[in-house]
């Protein structure tokens, strides 16, 4: 490679003034607010790095059973499970002895390569058998959503699955990432966020109680993005950490996918509901 010839020092000289006065445009331009209509796309929010405050204020502790106990103003949060096809043989009654008070059951879901809709093949029998056992049951739906239309898509689908049945629980968007090569693959916080939305709209337009199923990561960009829209939605947050880091509300929580009970073969999620929804909210 040949080797460049230094530039003559005037050169040098002049190169460096014009780099100050191009700063010094930019940093006037920048203080004023010029061409902020001209940024391309709004860039992800940033993940929130100070310490979160806590968001449970009551007492929390581990019961004999092994279920996570918490308590406010006198007030018991329930203990739930949620149960798909992949936990073929549930015994309900069992759950129930166990001190299960609600149960969060898979409707269906949507393959994350062909983008075909499924419903759970145990789906009904497990709503049926969970409230003939005395269990409050609510549903959930594992969306593999690119669009706003495939979220309502997904919305409409849950709902001719669901009818007939009584649901006094939550009807939850599950948005998850998963393999690679997935459809899903490459989308963004508020395209992600977009399609939550778009299934709850279609949820509350039925008459049922709207969710959003994530993870503090995905939280953070649901509510980075649409705190004000997400407000009437149930927040399910999936937290396996001792107590929630969480910074903003939610009223479900799934605290571990490794408990054990009775009626149940392997390992299940544990959740708590903050709220008793067979109450006014």
């Amino acid at each position: 490679m040949r080797r460049k010839k230094p530039l003559p020092l005037v050169f040098l000289q002049v190169g460096l003034v014009t780099r100050l006065a191009v700063g010094l445009l930019s940093l006037v331009l920048h203080l004023s607010g010029y061409g902020s209509e001209l940024t391309a796309a709004e860039p992800e929010p940033e993940m929130i790095e100070e310490e979160p405050e806590p968001v449970l204020s009551g007492s929390l502790s581990i019961g004999d059973s092994g279920w996570k106990e918490y308590e406010e103003d006198g007030v018991r949060a329930l203990h739930g499970v949620d149960i798909s096809e992949h936990q073929s043989e549930v015994d309900w009654a069992a759950l129930r002895a166990a001190g299960v008070d609600f149960a969060m059951i898979r409707a269906g879901y949507r393959g994350y390569t062909d983008g075909g809709l499924f419903e759970d093949a145990h789906f009904r029998d497990n709503v049926l058998a969970a409230q003939a056992a005395g269990l409050e049951v609510g549903v959930y739906f594992f969306s593999q959503a690119i669009t706003e239309e495939e979220a309502e898509e997904e919305a409409r689908f849950l709902l001719r699955a669901v009818s007939g049945l009584q649901l006094s629980w939550p009807v939850a968007f599950d948005w998850e990432s998963v393999a690679a090569e997935a459809r899903t693959d490459g989308l963004s916080g508020r395209e992600m966020t977009a399609c939550a939305l778009a299934f709850c709209r279609v949820i509350r337009e039925a008459g049922l109680i709207p969710a959003i199923y994530a993870n503090q990561q995905q939280g953070l960009l649901y509510y980075g993005y649409a705190e004000q829209e997400l407000a009437d939605v149930v927040f399910w947050l999936a937290d396996y950490n001792e107590t929630p880091a969480f910074r903003f509300p939610f009223q479900m929580w799934q605290y571990t996918d490794s408990g054990r009970l009775d009626g149940v073969s392997g390992s299940i999620d544990l959740n708590l509901s903050l709220t008793d929804f067979r109450k006014p909210r």
